[in-house]
Order: structure tokens, then C-alpha cells, then sequence
């Protein structure tokens, strides 16, 4: 299995997302999100993807993003969401999960509570891939912080609860 640590690279595409938006696409300066959107996701994929395509001959994946505890604390917060109409998520549920049980966190985006005002994007959004006895959170929808996990592209996901250097 072919693993690259890639939390800098998610650092600094956060960091230079968050200072483009906050110092020129605030929509109090009059700015286009739409034209956001797409600068974004070319530094996602000049910042993350290309850093990954570098390193391995797979093809890159976002789903290929697995987080997990940093080990530096004891229990990782998280809020899961629920989702309704209009694909809005809910995020009042909360559970504490011990690094042990964290083993798989897709990594789907990083989560801002206004996305209209400045970012600091310090929530990641994930899918919940394993967790040890808890089932009915699995495939789940959560926010965490971002400072609490670590983060490696694998070109293999395993679907199953396993150590944090099992990651996908």
C-alpha cells in the first residue's frame, strides 16, 4: 500500500484559501463566489493533488483522504450531521470518540459555519468510514477539528475498522 502524508499540503491549500477569500472575495467587496469556487478548486488541485500525483503513479482520489487522531488527545469531539431537504446538514448530534475507535475519517472538505464571512476553515468535513463498536455512526457525515487529526493519501481504501496506519 502506497501512503503519503500529505497534512502540509491540506495546510497550505487551507491557508491560501482562506487568505484569497478573506483579503479579496468577500462578498462585501462585490466579489463573484461562483469565480471563488473554481479558483479553489484550482489550488486544491495545484496545492494537494499535484503533491500526491508526484509522489505515486495512482491517480488521485479526494476519497483517498483518510484522517485520523493525532494521538495527542484523549477524546476526538465530533458532530455528526443529519441530513434534510435541499441536501442541508443538521450538526447537532455530538460524540466523543476515542483514537482508538477513529480509525477512518474520508476526508470530503474543509467547513467554515458562514461561508459568506472571513474563513478560517479549522472544521473538516468527513465521512465516518469505520469506527469500533459504533455501526450506526459508519458512513455518517461529521465536522471535526482539523488540529486534532493527521492526514495521508493511500491508494487502497479498506473499508474496515483497522489502526491509524491503515489508513485508506
Amino acid at each position: 500500500m502506497n501512503r503519503i502524508e500529505i497534512k502540509d499540503a491540506l495546510d497550505r491549500y487551507r491557508e491560501v484559501s482562506c487568505t484569497l477569500w478573506n483579503s479579496n472575495f468577500l462578498p462585501a467587496n462585490g466579489c463573484r463566489i461562483d469565480l471563488f469556487d473554481q479558483i479553489e478548486k484550482l489550488l486544491y488541485r495545484s496545492l494537494v493533488e499535484f503533491r500526491v500525483n508526484s509522489e505515486s503513479c495512482e491517480r488521485f482520489e479526494r476519497s483517498k483522504i483518510i484522517l485520523a487522531s493525532t494521538g495527542m488527545i484523549d477524546d476526538i469531539e465530533i458532530k455528526i450531521g443529519r441530513k434534510s431537504e435541499g441536501n442541508i446538514y443538521s450538526w447537532e448530534e455530538k460524540a466523543l470518540i476515542s483514537p482508538p475507535e477513529a480509525t477512518e475519517f474520508i476526508f470530503m472538505d474543509f467547513f467554515d459555519w458562514d461561508q459568506l464571512k472571513k474563513r478560517k476553515k479549522d472544521l473538516v468535513k468527513v465521512r465516518i468510514g469505520g469506527a469500533i463498536q459504533r455501526e450506526n455512526i459508519v458512513g455518517r457525515v461529521a465536522l471535526l477539528r482539523w488540529c486534532d487529526v493527521s492526514a495521508a493519501w493511500c491508494d487502497m481504501v479498506t473499508g474496515k475498522t483497522g489502526s491509524a496506519t491503515g489508513l485508506e
